[in-house]
């Protein structure tokens, strides 16, 4: 390793996710013209791999059709699909030559390949083109036997490790029945001159004198040869429990990801192998027993956001991004070491120039055994022959059998019940618990009383359940989310009559508030009488009508005030007896006037 010359990475930010589902594609493929075909082309954003999917056509004695892609099956569409979750593709929309296809009931566009067709290097040069570093053919039935051919025989040179192929359930060995004439089907003899990774998946249903075809293909290929600094690789494999479709269960028929899985891990393997050479660079970075480059101004920036936990071989992929400044054009890859076994484990490479920010995707499956695996993330770049590694970054993730739920309440402190355990969720409102597989009964706080005349309340589980306990079987990682409303406590005071819409209303609602009746008299004692009537609202709310509504933004208090007035009996005697006084001297001054006369 060198120290870091002037035109070297500026900055490098790490995020890495765990993938969310096979199921999910980026977008509809575009057409694409590649020599005489059209292709569809799925392009997967941050991929440093593109794919060409070869399906079955027909087989004849000097030459094999391949079929569109809207003729194959909907279990091998699914493993397409799969596949294009994590990896570039292109898949035959049209071809130049026109046949009867039975399954179609009528014709159909194919592609014809002959044992000199060079189609495939046109689109392995479209490949690189495209600015990606690894290419592999993938091909099924007839399309398996191409991919055999153009490794082993017509184009070896072109289709090197750390590219390569998959080879399903393709004849390899002999032309079928008494075939002569072409030496397309028996490419498994030349199989020992093949430069380009080879992976080969076979089903042992109904396929007696096909699967040893593939057998001897593979045990013809080469064992650990040294191609350009990187190491040749190869694998077999025979499904007992499938056919022709390898992933496609023979009894059942249903849709087996296994073909899907050892595809991508192949393909994985395969590309860290690539840098076999670099692993003593890499290993002396990750333990600091060498200096290691960085900047140009001397450090090296990297953020790795990991998942906190994965299951023994789950596919996690990465989300890596990458911030550059080079003066030329630069060879750089991405790589995740695991430190334990000291090996590469994901490796994603490009070629850039200039100033700019790439987003590279990595997928990496987890050890198959429980423990807390930590890993280092480390950037290479090379320049006149010389390779320049980054400081590490050390990340670790716990892989564990256990399902991970995750209660996300949306509020700190609520206390979350799982098979009697009490747990609270932390600042962000999360609680994440460890759990076995199976049924658990959860149970989240029905009433949180908060601060101040203010509280919240359950109202129901994110997917409708109304009760506050639930009862769940957890097979995978699981997150649930119940919903509280936050409520506020209204307060209606007043020292005579009854009041109405005093209680507890949900947040912004209104709240009807009413005093009854609106007037009344009252003895306060001997012989007076008060009457009070009511005169107005105050406190948190103004008004005059006996009946208001106010909105409930807040904790409310609301009180009544009345007007009082006194009617006295003695005001009444006093009346009556200067009335009967005034009448009395008037009656005896009237008498005592006539008695004088």
């Amino acid at each position: 390793m060198k120290t870091a010359a002037t035109f070297l990475l500026v900055l490098f930010t790490f995020s890495i996710v765990v993938s969310q589902g096979l199921r999910q594609t980026e977008a509809a493929p575009t057409i694409v013209s590649i020599e005489r075909a059209e292709w569809y082309y799925w392009k997967n954003s941050g991929s440093d791999t593109c794919l060409v999917w070869l399906g079955g056509g027909k087989a004849y004695t000097d030459h094999v059709t391949i079929n569109p892609y809207y003729l194959e099956s909907l279990n091998t569409i699914r493993y397409i699909q799969d596949l294009s979750t994590q990896y570039s593709i292109l898949a035959l929309h049209k071809g130049p030559d026109i046949e009867y296809v039975y399954e179609a009931k009528s014709k159909v566009s194919v592609l014809s390949y002959y044992d000199n067709s060079k189609f495939l290097h046109k689109i392995h040069e479209w490949i690189k083109e495209n600015g990606y570093p690894y290419s592999y053919l993938v091909g099924y039935s007839t399309g398996g036997t191409v991919v055999g051919y153009e490794l082993a025989v017509r184009d070896r040179n072109t289709w090197m490790s750390p590219n390569g192929g998959i080879i399903v359930s393709g004849r390899v060995n002999q032309p079928m029945k008494d075939w002569k004439g072409t030496s397309l089907y028996e490419s498994a003899a030349h199989a020992r001159n093949i430069q380009a990774n080879v992976l080969l998946i076979y089903g042992r249903i109904w396929s007696e004198d096909l699967w040893p075809q593939g057998q001897e293909y593979y045990e013809n290929a080469p064992n650990n040869v040294w191609i350009g600094g990187g190491l040749y690789y190869k694998e077999w494999h025979l499904f007992n429990e499938s056919g022709h479709e390898v992933w496609t269960r023979e009894q059942t028929g249903i849709y087996d990801p296994t073909a899907f899985h050892i595809t991508v891990n192949f393909i994985e393997k395969s590309k860290t192998l690539s840098l076999k050479s670099e692993e003593e660079a890499i290993s002396k970075a990750v333990t600091g027993s060498s200096s290691v480059s960085d900047t140009r101004s001397g450090d090296c920036i990297a953020y790795v956001e990991s998942p906190k936990k994965a299951h023994p071989g789950q596919l996690l992929k990465m989300k890596v991004t990458v911030k550059y400044s080079l003066k030329q054009e630069t060879r750089i890859a991405t790589a995740l070491w695991d430190v334990e076994s000291e090996s590469l484990v994901s490796v994603s490479e490009r070629i850039v120039q200039g100033d700019g920010v790439e987003e590279y995707a990595q997928l990496v499956y987890a050890p198959s055994n429980e423990r807390n695996w930590l890993l280092a993330a480390v950037v290479l770049s090379w320049s006149e022959n010389a390779i320049f590694v980054t400081k590490t970054n050390l990340f670790e993730i716990a892989v564990s059998d256990k399902h991970l739920l995750s209660i996300q309440a949306g509020y700190s402190n609520i206390s979350i019940i799982v098979d009697g355990s009490t747990h609270r969720t932390d600042r962000e409102g999360e609680v994440q618990i460890e759990v076995e597989p199976g049924v658990h009964t959860i149970e989240t706080q029905e009433i949180v009383p908060l601060d101040g005349g203010s509280r919240l309340v359950f109202r129901n589980w994110q997917n409708g359940v109304n009760s506050n306990q639930i009862v769940v079987n957890i097979n995978d990682d699981e997150t649930l989310s119940p919903v509280y409303v936050r409520q506020y406590l209204v307060r209606v005071n007043s020292p005579y009559a009854e009041t109405e819409g005093a209680g507890w209303y949900d947040e912004n609602t209104r709240a009807r508030i009413a005093i009854r009746p609106e007037s009344l008299k009252k003895n306060t004692g001997g012989i007076f009488q008060a009457e009070y009537a009511f005169e107005s609202w105050s406190g948190d709310a103004i008004g005059v009508d006996p009946q208001i509504e106010i909105i409930v933004d807040r904790p409310k208090l609301v009180i009544a005030t009345w007007r009082i007035g006194y009617d006295s009996l003695i005001q009444t005697i006093v009346v009556l007896s200067i009335a009967i006084s005034v009448a009395l001297v008037a009656f005896f001054g009237y008498r005592s006037l006539r008695t004088n006369l």
